[in-house]
C-alpha cells in the first residue's frame, strides 16, 4: 500500500504509471518507457530566485510549496497539471485533462488568473513575482535515466521551445513604460487556439519561435 501511494505520487499518469509497474514486475524495465504527447504548454517561472536567502532545504521546501500551490491553482481554474519542474519553474500540461485547453473558453482570462494568484505565493516564498508562457508542442513522458538510476520526466520539442521563449521573455520589454511581460502567448500556440486574443489584455505579448 504505502509502494502504491509512492508510485501514484511519484509517476503522476495513470498510462505511464501501469507501462513502468508492469515493465518491472516482468523484470523487463527498460532505461527509457513512457509515451510521446502533444499539449499546450504553460511554463510558470520564479523572478527573483537567485536572491532567495534560506539553505538549501529551506529553498527546497519553499519551491515545494510553490509547485504544490500553483498545481492546486492550475487544476481548479484551467484544469492543467504540474507535469515538469525545472529548478525555479514549472510547466502545466494538458495531456489526460478531461477539459483540454482547446476546449475552453476565456483562456486567457483563466491564465490572467493564474499568474496573479502564482505570483501572491512567489512573493509570499520571498520571490519578486512569476512570468507565464503558454506554448503548443510535442514531447516524450515517462522513465527516463540508466539501469541504475531514473526518474520521471518530460522531454522533448516544445519543452526545449517553450523554455527558450522563457528566456526571451526575461529581456523583453515591450511597453512604452518599459514593463516586463507578465504572460505572452507563443505563435504556435495561437494557432492552436484561435480564441488567444489579448491585446487587450495588460502586460501580455505575443512570441514567436525563431529556430
Amino acid at each position: 500500500q504505502a509502494l502504491g501511494k509512492l508510485a501514484n505520487r511519484l509517476i503522476g499518469d495513470a498510462e505511464v504509471r501501469k507501462k513502468v509497474v508492469d515493465a518491472a514486475k516482468n523484470d523487463t524495465l527498460p532505461t527509457v518507457l513512457g509515451s510521446s504527447r502533444s499539449s499546450f504548454l504553460f511554463l510558470i517561472d520564479l523572478v527573483g530566485s537567485s536572491q532567495f536567502t534560506g539553505n538549501s532545504e529551506e529553498k527546497a521546501i519553499a519551491y515545494g510549496s510553490f509547485y504544490d500551490g500553483v498545481n492546486e491553482l492550475s487544476e481548479k481554474i484551467a484544469h492543467g497539471k504540474v507535469r515538469k519542474t525545472i529548478g525555479d519553474a514549472i510547466i502545466i500540461t494538458w495531456d489526460g485533462s478531461d477539459k483540454p485547453l482547446q476546449e475552453q473558453t476565456d483562456v486567457i482570462v483563466k491564465l490572467q488568473k493564474l499568474v496573479i494568484e502564482a505570483e501572491k505565493i512567489a512573493i509570499s516564498a520571498g520571490c519578486k513575482g512569476v512570468r507565464g508562457i503558454l506554448h503548443y508542442g510535442d514531447y516524450f513522458f515517462g522513465l527516463v535515466g540508466t539501469a541504475a538510476f531514473g526518474q520521471i520526466d518530460v522531454i522533448g520539442r516544445g519543452i526545449d521551445h517553450v523554455c527558450k521563449l522563457e528566456g526571451i521573455m526575461k529581456s523583453l520589454d515591450v511597453f512604452e513604460d518599459s514593463s516586463k511581460v507578465k504572460l505572452a502567448i507563443s505563435t504556435e500556440a495561437q494557432i492552436e487556439h484561435e480564441g488567444l486574443e489579448i491585446e487587450a489584455w495588460q502586460n501580455c505579448g505575443f512570441l514567436e519561435l525563431k529556430n
